[in-house]
């Protein structure tokens, strides 16, 4: 029985490079209908951006009191001198939260519905 010569192939080690095309590049942030001209700090939910007060936000969370307490890296992007922070939830869900914070009176009732419509749907 003979043996089989060692092969002179190089042993593929990672996925070859494919020509697929680069990725798309990401949406350009929008302006919220909340956006307050004296508040402190940006949020970003998808490619939507609030300007919101971090006290108002601070006395609804413990997450974000704990948060604005951290010291902040100076060399992160600001927007007109204020922080960003992206967050991961929809921007339609904090649309509804930031509606009931800063118009309670006449957000109530129609974020309270679109909530529940909301729910049942995903529901």
């Amino acid at each position: 029985m003979s043996e089989v010569p060692p092969s002179t192939k190089r042993q593929r080690t990672e996925e070859e490079p494919s020509e697929a095309p680069p990725p798309a590049p990401a949406p350009t942030p929008v302006r919220s209908k909340i956006w307050m001209p004296y508040d402190d700090i940006i949020l970003q939910a998808e490619s939507t951006q609030f300007r919101v007060n971090c006290d108002v936000l601070a006395r609804q969370s413990s997450v974000f009191k704990d948060m604005f307490a951290l010291p902040q890296p100076a060399d992160e992007p600001t927007i007109e001198g204020c922080p960003i922070v992206r967050i991961f939830d929809s921007t339609k869900d904090w649309e509804l939260l930031l509606e009931v914070l800063y118009h309670p009176f006449q957000s109530s009732v129609s974020a309270s519905a679109r909530c529940r419509r909301d729910v049942a749907i995903r529901g």
